[in-house]
């Protein structure tokens, strides 16, 4: 089956999941770095136009190996580059080249990926966005040399739970030999999946969990509820 709307042949998953039941929603990924470029690609090879991305950032060499962009869109907005992506697939995306702020929350997203570094950027986000009748889920991505973790916020009662998870000091996270935050694209690529399929899971009605912790090495995945220890 072909998607008029986009030009995308989603008939090799057509029966897993339908985008048109997204037909309406408006959809937004906050940060387009290692975890984010990769989810709104995927958000793309699923089917679903119209997503909203936020990224101040542009392009540097040292992005190339974890995020979904290439050396010769060096220089260029991160945002930008996917723009490019969406269109070399026949889709579309509506593009924010700037850091997403309180008057954002104003649009009424019903569903948000966040995928930005800071922690307080994190923490000021999801406390705007659960105060809007609109949200339905906010899946926000972690990741660490070996480690994948996500966690899904369905609304302001859920909030108090998630900030018990993100309770730690900014200047604890590992960072590189350079002194930047650790980003493997190996990593950020499992990482992305299993949040693009938290959102299939949501549209067939089983998404039973609120925090999936997966470790790659030993090998280790476990999907759990808040209230659960």
């Amino acid at each position: 089956m072909r998607n008029e709307k986009i030009g995308i042949d989603i008939q090799r998953h057509q029966g897993i999941f339908d985008p048109s039941k997204f037909d309406g929603k408006k959809i937004a990924v906050i940060g387009a770095g290692a975890i984010g470029s990769k989810i709104l690609a995927g958000l793309i090879k699923l089917g679903l136009e119209g997503v909203h991305v936020y990224d101040f950032d542009v392009i540097e060499a040292h992005n190339i190996a974890n995020q979904e962009f290439n050396a010769e869109q060096i220089g260029l907005a991160k945002v930008e580059a996917m723009s490019e992506y969406a269109l070399r697939n026949n889709a579309h995306i509506i593009t924010h080249n700037k850091a997403f702020t309180k008057k954002d929350s104003d649009e009424n997203f019903n569903y948000v990926f966040l995928a930005v570094d800071s922690i307080k950027a994190r923490k000021d986000i999801v406390d705007w966005l659960t105060r809007k009748i609109n949200l339905e889920l906010i899946i926000e991505t972690r990741m660490g040399s070996d480690e994948v973790q996500f966690y899904m916020i369905r609304g302001k009662n859920q909030e108090s739970d998630w900030l018990k998870t993100i309770d730690f000091d900014e200047a604890l996270v590992e960072v590189s030999a350079c002194g930047s935050p650790i980003s493997f694209g190996l990593v950020s690529d499992v990482c992305a999946a299993l949040a693009c399929n938290a959102l299939v899971h949501w549209a067939n009605g089983s998404l039973d969990y609120d925090k999936v912790s997966m470790f790659m090495y030993p090998l280790d995945i476990e999907a759990t509820k808040y209230s659960e220890k």
